[in-house]
């Protein structure tokens, strides 16, 4: 059995409220059935408490506008990884490993790096565009080159999983990638294949999943729930961490229930009652778990049809607004209340579509017979 390193080299994607999380978790413990996998942190061990940009105020980020200080601050990222590079090799050396699996993250080329000195085979797990994720936060004139660099890293790798359609975005020249999204636990399709969804009475109840971050658009949810007429019609159930600003914003208008972050048991008892899933925004090549945990639940969801969700899904599965329109998704919302009965077939049908391929163990089969291709040419 071949041994691997999953390298993650962001200390924030070890933040258990987040969805980064539940994917190395599952990540690690998929690829394990099929090699000797140990998960190595490329970053300086402290005891600084965790940190992520997730937990910051989403509703009003203020951006620097001073390009020069972005360069600044890019180049202080890139050299403070680079300080890394000398240890982690000595430690990916020690293991003897046969490749290394590495979540990207911005300008953190060590592991790569590290796969050359070593000739072993290296994989990137793609989870956005990094360059473009930096950019909501800070302005820098680095940005083309920082650009450059990630397309490079890319093509460099023996093979690019990207989770969501980012290759879309991409477009590498060189045939060493293909899209990927992500996955829901076998479990809890099972947990919820007999599940007959109870009859919205008095109300339908509408949840919102999240560990909220601006991309998520909660300027576009709250007013598309302020202008439903019907609002006694609902009850909207927020789950996840930093939701308190719409919880906020909306008292008085319609009734809100605030679970706060769950647990996946928690969650799968919670997910029973809920009728409807709700997504407001997404990047548009971003991949949304909270997707497959509302059709895991049978939910009818509600989502813009933004490049990746139309990608993966159809219009015989969700119901699409506008992207960025408050009032058609506030329309789209109602159309659901008026014709549940009707509209509750999309759930199911998307249900069995995701219990059929988009299971954890589907996706990281798919992603060993990738891994075995090429480690079968290097060894």
């Amino acid at each position: 059995m071949k041994k691997g390193i999953y390298l993650v080299t962001e200390r924030a994607c070890f933040n258990p409220t987040t969805g980064a999380y539940r994917h190395i978790h599952t990540g690690l413990s998929e690829l394990t059935k099929y090699y000797h996998i140990e998960l190595i942190k490329g970053f300086k061990e402290d005891n600084t408490e965790l940190k992520s940009s997730l937990t910051k105020p989403v509703l009003n980020i203020v951006r620097s506008t001073s390009g020069m200080w972005g360069v600044l601050r890019d180049l202080k990222i890139l050299i403070v990884n680079l300080t890394y590079l000398t240890p982690l090799f000595e430690q990916i050396k020690k293991t003897q490993a046969d490749f290394i699996y590495e979540r990207a993250a911005y300008l953190n080329f060590n592991g790569l790096i590290v796969s050359k000195l070593l000739k072993i085979s290296h994989f990137y797990e793609a989870n956005g565009i990094q360059h473009e994720g930096r950019s909501v936060y800070y302005t820098s004139w680095f940005k083309p080159l920082a650009a450059w660099l990630e397309r490079q890293m890319y093509s460099r790798s023996d093979f690019v999983f990207f989770v969501g359609s980012y290759g879309a975005y991409f477009k590498l020249t060189t045939p060493n990638w293909k899209n990927i999204e992500n996955g829901i636990e076998t479990g809890l399709i099972n947990h919820f294949r007999e599940l007959e969804k109870p009859t919205p009475s008095p109300k339908v109840n509408m949840c919102f999943i999240a560990s909220l971050m601006a991309h998520h658009r909660p300027d576009v949810l709250m007013e598309a729930l302020k202008k439903i007429s019907n609002k006694k019609s609902m009850c909207l159930h927020l789950i996840g961490a930093n939701l308190s600003p719409i919880e906020l914003a909306l008292q008085g208008e319609i009734e809100i229930v605030n679970h706060g972050f769950l647990n996946r048991e928690r969650l799968a008892e919670v997910m029973k009652q809920m009728h409807v899933g709700l997504i407001a925004g997404s990047p548009p090549f971003n991949s949304n778990m909270k997707l497959l945990d509302y059709a895991c639940a049978k939910c009818i969801i509600i989502a813009p049809n933004v490049y990746n969700i139309m990608h993966w899904f159809s219009e015989t599965e969700i119901v699409f607004f506008q992207k960025g329109q408050s009032s058609d998704m506030a329309h789209k919302i109602e159309y659901v209340i008026t014709n549940y009965g009707e509209v509750s077939k999309k759930g199911n049908r998307l249900y069995e579509r995701v219990a059929r391929e988009f299971t954890w163990e589907q996706i990281f089969t798919g992603i060993k017979d990738d891994l075995d291709k090429i480690l079968t040419k290097h060894h």
